[in-house]
């Protein structure tokens, strides 16, 4: 039956102005899943996924292989427990919520994050092999091989060239000997043996306040002794080095180990 209501119409136009291409289309939502095995391993292949908001689903015990994932939101999601993804690419999704996690035991094989966000996820125990990234990452903690007491993220030959980095904090081990950095937005050290984070915990002596305790916890012998090279993100320097006083002393130190 035609519609003939003059201000449905209005509307409607109103709409196509702002959305040249129509009306935009709302995102399904899903809520409160699980998909998962016990006995048998539940298994996803060449399966594309558009569109879609997952809250607070949890991935277990599964596998996805040459899977599709565009225009999708996953908040307050759970990756990985005991799940690995193949060949799979997410575009133009975001990645948030307090209790984002991509779990303890997840691999990630062979994919590809295209103008992604991932946004204050946990990522102890999260694999990454042969992946590439562009897009935002923003909020983490990434821990390595020395880190106790958690699973530990490993990073093996990936791309985070296009990607931007925001108050990432990498320690204990994270390896980046055969994965390519982010072009800009960050600042790289040296550091054998730990040396460049002894240096500062050092003239942290020399501070007074909130500036020696600064340079003390980015020397934290307990996050950085084991890491080489430390990476440190412009945003969390920012963030942590407000005086004058303490960015002129890491500075100083800076100037002998920096890399890039």
């Amino acid at each position: 039956m035609q519609n003939n209501d003059p201000a449905a119409g209005a509307l409607t136009r109103v709409l196509r102005k702002a959305h040249p291409l129509g009306v935009k289309k709302m995102k399904k939502i899903i809520d409160n899943k699980r998909w998962g095995g016990w006995i048998f391993r539940y298994k996803v292949r060449e399966r594309e996924y558009s569109n879609i908001s997952f809250l607070e689903l949890v991935i277990q015990y599964a596998s996805f292989n040459d899977c599709k994932f565009e225009q999708c939101e996953f908040k307050n999601c759970k990756f990985g427990f005991n799940v690995k993804y193949k060949n799979c690419v997410w575009i133009n999704c975001k990645f948030h919520g307090r209790y984002m996690s991509f779990a303890d035991d997840s691999i990630f094989e062979d994919c590809q994050f295209i103008n992604t966000t991932i946004q204050s996820a946990s990522t102890d125990g999260m694999v990454l092999r042969n992946c590439s990234f562009t897009g935002n990452l923003n909020n983490m903690i990434w821990r390595g091989e020395t880190f106790k007491g958690s699973p530990k993220m490993i990073i093996d030959n990936c791309d985070f060239s296009g990607s931007t980095f925001s108050n990432i904090s990498i320690y204990a081990g994270i390896n980046f000997d055969n994965s390519i950095l982010p072009a800009s937005g960050i600042r790289v050290f040296e550091n054998p043996g730990g040396s460049f984070s002894k240096a500062l915990r050092e003239d942290s002596e020399d501070l007074v306040g909130d500036d020696g305790l600064t340079l003390q916890a980015l020397g934290n012998v307990d996050c950085f002794s084991n890491q080489d090279p430390v990476i440190f993100d412009q945003p969390l320097l920012n963030n942590m080095l407000k005086s004058e006083a303490s960015r002129f002393a890491f500075d100083t130190i800076a100037g002998e180990f920096e890399i890039t």
